[in-house]
């Protein structure tokens, strides 16, 4: 957040939120779906290409796993889970629990989620991040923070006032840490986000030449 540039992207403003949905449908899915960390996707042609009919799972195609699918951001399959698995409401559900919807600080505008009820391609595209969610970079922040514990924060943006004469004023107390994911859910998806960096769309951004990783023993999970 803080090495946001304000001048070409003003922070406060809202912004497609992109493939960082797929964090929160794979929340969603793992916490509503038995056994969707053990299924595979399948998926036909470009994963990155989604139309209204391949919201659908195909007959046949190309398998995947959940993990696999998150790291290479696969679209159609994460279109999928939002459509055959999750529906809207939880969809929306999910998205207002990590607080996407509302004001992040002073001076930032709250998200916007466009409805999908009764419309199985808007869904689709919602769920794999193609349309239908803009958020600031200060909520894509919030949702990289939660994952740490499952916890939701506010941000905390002053460390203290004083009066005219250098005397400290007491500050507000902070709002109490909002419970979005169990700590072991939270744990499940930082493993899976971890194959986005050794094999997946972020891969090139983590190793050096002859495939090193950068920062040697330390995973990162990340989308």
């Amino acid at each position: 957040y803080a090495g946001t540039n304000p001048k070409r992207l003003p922070p406060g403003e809202v912004y497609p939120a992109a493939s960082l949905v797929k964090v929160l449908t794979a929340a969603a899915a793992l916490e509503n779906v038995p056994g969707v960390a053990r299924r595979t996707c399948r998926y036909v042609g470009n994963p990155y290409r989604l139309t209204a009919a391949r919201v659908v799972p195909p007959k046949g195609g190309i398998e995947v796993s959940l993990e696999r699918a998150l790291a290479m951001s696969n679209n159609q399959c994460f279109a999928q889970l939002a459509v055959n698995d999750l529906g809207a409401k939880r969809m929306l559900d999910t998205i207002r629990r990590f607080g996407l919807l509302e004001r992040p600080g002073p001076g930032h505008e709250a998200g916007q989620a466009a409805d999908p009820h009764g419309d199985r391609y808007a869904l689709g595209k919602l769920g794999c991040g193609l349309a239908g969610l803009q958020i600031t970079a200060l909520h894509a922040a919030e949702i990289a923070a939660t994952l740490v514990d499952g916890k939701r924060r506010e941000a905390r943006w002053i460390e203290r006032v004083t009066d005219a004469n250098g005397q400290a004023l007491a500050l507000p107390k902070a709002r109490p840490p909002v419970q979005v994911l169990t700590p072991a859910l939270a744990a499940r998806l930082r493993e899976l986000m971890v194959a986005t960096t050794e094999s997946g769309t972020a891969r090139r951004a983590f190793h050096a030449s002859y495939g090193r990783p950068i920062l040697k023993a330390m995973n990162v999970a990340a989308k």
